[in-house]
């Protein structure tokens, strides 16, 4: 990739998330009179309240740039990353700007959903969810397959891939293919971090606690058991921004992982 596109990459990416999301806030109540309602309809689709006209749910769809933020910085690492390394895969950049690319996917799909409340925009948000949990699964499976920076791709690509199909045929696997996912995730990890030396440790801390903080925020908002529907604040709107902490600090870990990888 020419240095000027690495570059221009984080900025360009952001700039792109941006104006998605203001096309898709004109647009709302086209998409919303268009498309098939999201699953969570007639009851509200978490804690805030949902407006007649416009960006439904507006806080906790704007919240949603913020993972945007950190795919730019994800990005901005990996155009300095040395390209040095014992295997293919650590000598690859993909991992880094595939991370960055999806963070800003998933902040674009998750305010296309909360700013129409359509199954499209709902089904989208779930592929985000996994671009998000699969990623630590496709670092360990990439090392292990010792392939480079295109085999993650395909890695990534498909792991992804596999859920978003199902969850389109069958609604009701959107979040538990997630939380399963993501379980297998966490569980990878902590069996496979004594190979690498505790490499890397500290980013997997703050990776933990913002990911576990964030499913507090989470449940908390969907269960409503704190749930303010016309508050300045939402709990799904701090799953959103501690998303952001998540990303970045899960690749700063595979970043520390790649002396071992």
């Amino acid at each position: 990739m020419p240095d000027r596109i690495r570059h221009a990459l984080p900025f360009a990416a952001v700039l792109a998330v941006i104006i998605g999301c203001v096309v898709v806030a004109r647009r709302a109540d086209h998409e919303a009179a268009t498309h098939a309602p999201a699953t969570c309809l007639p009851a509200r689709c978490y804690c805030e309240a949902i407006a007649a006209t416009g960006v439904r749910q507006p806080i906790d769809a704007w919240s949603s740039l913020a993972p945007a933020l950190a795919g730019a910085a994800c990005l901005a690492s990996a155009r300095r990353r040395p390209t040095t390394g014992r295997s293919p895969i650590a000598r690859s950049r993909a991992p880094g700007v595939l991370l960055g690319l999806a963070a800003c996917a998933i902040a674009l799909f998750s305010f296309y959903y909360h700013a129409t409340l359509t199954w499209p925009g709902e089904w989208l948000d779930g592929v985000a969810l996994y671009l998000l949990a699969g990623f630590p699964i496709t670092w360990w499976c990439a090392r292990a397959l010792g392939g480079g920076g295109r085999g993650f791709a395909g890695l990534y690509g498909g792991l992804a891939a596999a859920p978003a199909l199902a969850s389109w045929l069958v609604p009701a696997l959107r979040k538990p293919a997630f939380l399963a996912i993501a379980a297998a995730a966490i569980a990878l990890v902590l069996a496979t971090r004594r190979r690498t030396r505790g490499a890397g440790d500290r980013w997997l801390v703050i990776a933990l606690v913002a990911f576990g903080g964030a499913m507090v925020a989470w449940t908390l908002d969907a269960t409503r058991t704190i749930c303010d529907a016309h508050g300045p604040v939402q709990l799904h709107a701090v799953w959103h921004l501690l998303s952001a902490p998540t990303i970045i600090a899960l690749d700063r870990y595979v970043a520390a992982q790649r002396a071992w990888a």
